[in-house]
């Protein structure tokens, strides 16, 4: 997924609606314009995730710690392109409403997006209008439009130019962070689930992460993908699930495992967010994360630090520079 050569693929903008509308008896035909990584993001997300838990219940047996409403923002990156995708609450003209609508884009390029309000705009602007379309045909031009309007929130992203987000911007993320609480907890779980990610370019395995989230800084899932893609193989799928219902995300690394899906609806009472586990760390370790921290808030180029403490301890430089 997101792996697409430029002989593959031409560079632009896909769409794919599937799921569950009011328009089907069952499950919605396929719209859009596809691309290969559309298809593999279905499998992964609602073919062997959303069923997975369906089938077997993962939901129905913790009933009071799931979240109940479908409003869901996925954000993948891979090697060459990004998924940005909504899965909302659109039942069935049965009216059964446990797989979601989901609305998806694959922007095909390989840059790094400085901000993407302007696209979740245009995606909930139109989930509005996609849940009250009452035949497929109507479904079908509203899809139309909006691939028209997403290719045109598209020009107004701006990339981050190779140096990436400004310090200012870098202090304002990591200060959330920090007043969240658990920061050392965050640092350690990385430190700890993904050196081997940073070595090997393939690893069978996916690691899971639920973050604390806030509202202070816009687009918060970009700073952690900037992070994380500066330590890690470039070719590993990185993942992001929020829920409207919870100030907390998911971040996914290795998109290998879909059952991994099952915890998009779990509340934090079924599973709780980082910050708030504490930790046996050693205070070598907490010596490193804030040297990091430090260091990741006056260092444009991450490229230059690691986040690892083996690695970083093997460094000839001072601190953890590369």
């Amino acid at each position: 997924m997101l792996n697409e050569q430029p002989n593959q693929v031409a560079e632009g903008l896909k769409f794919m609606m599937f799921g569950k509308h009011q328009a089907w008896a069952d499950h919605m035909d396929d719209i859009g314009i596809f691309s290969d990584s559309l298809i593999s993001f279905k499998k992964w997300l609602y073919t062997d995730g959303v069923r997975f838990a369906i089938e077997t219940g993962a939901w129905r047996q913790s009933e009071g710690n799931v979240i109940k409403e479908w409003d869901h923002k996925i954000v993948v990156k891979g090697e060459t392109g990004w998924i940005f995708a909504l899965c909302v609450q659109s039942p069935d003209s049965r009216g059964r409403s446990d797989y979601p609508l989901v609305i998806a884009l694959h922007v095909v390029a390989d840059v790094f997006p400085k901000n993407i309000e302007a696209l979740w705009a245009v995606l909930y602007k139109f989930k509005v209008v996609f849940q009250e379309c009452e035949t497929q045909d109507i479904l079908r031009e509203e899809a139309k439009s909006c691939y028209e309007s997403c290719v045109q929130a598209i020009t107004m992203i701006t990339p981050l130019d190779e140096m990436g987000f400004e310090l200012s911007d870098r202090r304002r993320f990591i200060t959330q962070v920090q007043n969240g609480g658990g920061v050392e907890s965050i640092f350690h779980r990385f430190n700890r689930d993904l050196e081997l990610f940073s070595t090997e370019k393939k690893v069978n395995a996916t690691r899971f992460f639920r973050l604390p989230t806030g509202n202070e800084v816009e687009s918060l899932v970009l700073y952690y993908f900037e992070l994380l893609s500066s330590q890690l193989k470039k070719n590993h799928l990185l993942g992001w699930v929020e829920s409207s219902e919870g100030e907390f995300a998911d971040l996914f690394v290795g998109l290998t495992d879909p059952q991994q899906i099952v915890g998009m609806k779990h509340s934090c009472l079924f599973a709780p967010v980082l910050s708030e586990v504490k930790f046996n760390i050693a205070d070598s370790e907490k010596s490193h994360i804030e040297t990091f921290i430090k260091l990741y808030s006056s260092e444009r180029d991450l490229n230059k630090l690691s986040l690892f403490t083996k690695d970083g301890m093997k460094k000839k430089n001072r601190f953890f520079y590369r």
